[in-house]
């Protein structure tokens, strides 16, 4: 999300390798479920409970991923 005043200019993203998929990483069952949690779709989502170990869903989050959370208010901040 883009921090606005809506959310009291708080942001959350999420990282992780575009290619971690077809570098064979495991799949990574957390960051999955945090995305969809946070009312993201993966496509053919499948339940996560239903995945065989080291398989992911289309969509799903492949290998190491990062998630970092800011705050940002560019007009209220004073640098």
């Amino acid at each position: 999300a883009s921090p606005t005043s809506t959310n009291n200019h708080r942001a959350v993203s999420m990282y992780s390798d575009d290619n971690a998929r077809t570098q064979n990483l495991p799949y990574n069952r957390r960051a999955t479920e945090l995305l969809v949690a946070c009312g993201h779709s993966i496509s053919g989502e499948a339940s996560p409970s239903r995945v065989a170990i080291g398989a992911a869903p289309p969509g799903g989050i492949c290998g190491d991923a990062f998630v970092g959370r800011c705050h940002d208010d560019e007009i209220g901040d004073i640098w």
